[in-house]
């Protein structure tokens, strides 16, 4: 266990083998307990004799399963698995985070009134970490427990066979939004999406539907699954208090 900073705040190494590390400012120069490369250090202390083994995979299993409204589903994985994907996605993200954009003219541009939030892509750039590294763990874990999750959605609803290939990570502080739109584009097509909520130590941010009139205060371990187009149109309230973390994944018909 170790202490530092004014507010006290405990970073502990566990059982899961990672350090919950602090939030790092966003375009601002950082200290030693921001600095990746001394994380790192840390890890080959720790996890060092497993590097070359296949990584650690946080479980998400279903709990329970809500249907809010037709094709909008609330399903519930452990918190504590939430908390460790919450604990990996800081450890690994700390300068790496990104402003959000939207198509502005049909083009990916920054645009604060519709959304400013912060995101990063997972790719399969992240396949050439070693096996423990945390973003590895983390994009593997998700992909295995979100597919299961689908796999429970296509069945309730008669869907065929979708793949995914975005997962986005979220970084939503204070005043932080998205505004109305939906998921399904020309240029993106989308069948299903999913969202998946890592904490609950906020204010605010709450994930609405405006044609169903739900708005919805999640948890950690919440995982949202509805279809991607009109009317399924929806929002990210604006945080007010804290920092919310959360995934997105999108899938769509084979190509």
């Amino acid at each position: 266990i170790h202490k530092y900073g004014e507010d006290g705040d405990v970073r502990f190494f566990n059982r899961n083998r990672f350090m919950a590390m602090p939030d790092a400012p966003v375009n601002q120069p950082t200290c030693q307990c921001h600095n990746y490369s001394y994380a790192l250090s840390l890890y080959d202390k720790i996890a060092g004799e497993y590097v070359d083994e296949e990584p650690e995979l946080v479980a998400m299993p279903i709990l329970s399963e809500e249907v809010l409204a037709p094709g909008i589903v609330r399903y519930k994985f452990p918190k504590e698995s939430a908390r460790t994907l919450k604990g990996l996605i800081q450890n690994a993200m700390f300068r790496q985070w990104k402003p959000a954009q939207v198509l502005v003219d049909e083009k990916p541009a920054t645009n604060y009134e519709a959304r400013n939030c912060f995101n990063y892509f997972l790719t399969d750039a992240q396949n050439d970490c070693h096996p423990q590294d945390p973003i590895r763990r983390a994009k593997e874990s998700l992909n295995k427990g979100l597919d299961a999750v689908i796999e429970n959605y296509r069945g309730k609803y008669s869907i065929v066979p979708v793949v995914s290939h975005h997962t986005v990570l979220l970084r939503y502080e204070p005043g932080n939004m998205f505004h109305f739109h939906i998921d399904d584009h020309p240029h993106y097509p989308r069948v299903v999406s999913v969202s998946v909520n890592l904490n609950d130590d906020y204010e605010g941010g709450n994930l609405e539907f405006k044609e169903f009139g739900l708005n919805l205060t999640l948890e950690a371990g919440d995982i949202v699954v509805f279809c991607s187009g009109f009317p399924y149109m929806h929002q990210v309230l604006p945080v007010t208090n804290g920092i919310r973390y959360a995934v997105v994944k999108w899938y769509e018909y084979p190509r």
